[in-house]
């Protein structure tokens, strides 16, 4: 069952089927412990892939601590349907074997969503598949992306189609989220809010207790927050990690939200269209009387928290 009571740092075990792997989650920078992951690596060279709205300061910071261990080459990817395509992550693929990559080199995810799903993708792809670790810098890419085998790009027919292997490992550092907007918190909540509503009803009452509508919460809320979602995606990859069976929870709202993302002049957050998708769900789960009106209401109001 998830637990929702573990507000510090721990490094856990997940076990999505036969992929094994260590999710680190830190309150404050330790780049001690980092770089003492790193190094176990025994890497030859480090691909750093970013994405383009993570702060300069940032990936230049990470990019030194990564160049202290083994020559590092970085690939600053935009937001934009190349790079969430595989014609995009194979622009990557070029650049990386022109750096020098081998079946030593580990992949680095630094950032947001966008860059786990193409730094994913290109760790499988490159010689059969390198060693990939995920440094995720937002709050959806802490508690959703790297929580899954699926981080994936688009093909020409499906989204999120074609999926990646486990990384060697995650390291989630929540002081990377002081600079981000009440916004991308937000959007990321309701992913949370999804996992409540489909994987674990019984926490309705905690998140009620702790939900903010002005989505100011503190490092240890968030680390609350992380130890929910990571338990909750134990809970069903563990028996299911390629989502086609009771995993297939983790889409709830998704059929409807993805299509409200894309669609919305200006773009939607992820998040809040998954969160519309749910509540489009829920209604037309209520019309065919498979949701009850108490049901219904509970989505209500979580959502519009």
């Amino acid at each position: 069952m998830p637990t929702a009571t573990l507000t510090a740092e721990f490094d856990r075990l997940l076990e999505f089927g036969a992929a094994r792997f260590t999710y680190h989650l830190r309150i404050r920078d330790d780049a001690a412990g980092l770089h003492q992951l790193l190094t176990g690596l025994d890497a030859d060279r480090f691909i750093l892939i970013a994405d383009k709205k993570t702060p300069g300061r940032q990936v230049g910071r990470m990019h030194t601590r990564l160049a202290a261990v083994a020559p590092c080459s970085l690939q600053v990817i935009t937001r934009n349907d190349r790079a969430n395509s595989l014609t995009g992550v194979m622009d990557l693929a070029d650049a990386a074997i022109r750096a020098g990559a081998t079946l030593r080199t580990v992949v680095v995810a630094f950032g947001s969503s966008v860059a786990g799903e193409a730094a994913g993708q290109l760790a499988a792809l490159l010689f059969s598949g390198i060693r990939l670790v995920h440094i995720p810098t937002t709050l959806l890419a802490m508690t959703d992306t790297v929580l899954s085998l699926k981080q994936a790009v688009y093909s020409r027919e499906r989204g999120n189609q074609l999926r990646t292997h486990a990384p060697q490992f995650v390291w989630a550092d929540l002081s990377y989220l002081k600079s981000l907007p009440a916004a991308e918190i937000r959007s990321a909540v309701c992913e949370m809010i999804k996992l409540v509503l489909a994987v674990a009803p019984e926490r309705h009452d905690w998140a009620m207790t702790r939900l903010r509508p002005d989505a100011r919460y503190s490092t240890w809320d968030l680390a609350d927050f992380t130890a929910f979602c990571v338990d909750a995606k134990q809970r069903v990859l563990a028996g299911d990690p390629h989502e086609s069976k009771q995993a297939l929870a983790l889409r709830y709202g998704h059929t409807i939200g993805n299509a409200i993302e894309r669609l919305v002049p200006g773009g939607m957050s992820h998040g809040l269209a998954v969160g519309m998708g749910m509540l489009a769900a829920a209604r037309v789960a209520g019309e065919l009387g498979y949701l009850s009106a108490s049901d219904q209401h509970a989505h209500r109001v979580l959502l519009e928290r």
